[in-house]
């Protein structure tokens, strides 16, 4: 007898939900990472849109938090990658949103 964590995985990559539900927690944990580096506030300016591959895209209306995200790259995807318990995101793709 399999045990469920053998299952699980099986299950979700056999209906092609493995993929999907792996983007949305990446996606939710570069939002708790942006609050733990920047705080509620700040982080409200970057808005992580989807993760496909290694790269997780992100837009903002602020050239600003653009660029200082830009800044601390390295820094964001250790962090991001630390709390993911693996190594998950290689790239950051930003992107300003608006004009």
């Amino acid at each position: 007898m399999q045990s469920i964590k053998k299952i699980i995985p099986q299950f979700l990559a056999a209906h092609g939900l493995a993929q999907p539900l792996r983007a949305r927690q990446v996606v939710a944990a570069a939002v708790l990472v942006l609050e733990k580096l920047w705080g509620p506030e700040r982080a409200a300016y970057i808005e992580p849109l989807s993760f496909k591959e290694g790269v997780l895209k992100m837009q903002s209306a602020s050239a600003a938090a653009v660029q200082q995200l830009k800044l601390e790259e390295t820094r964001f995807i250790n962090e991001l990658n630390r709390h993911l318990g693996e190594r998950a995101v290689f790239k950051i793709y930003l992107k300003s949103k608006g004009f």
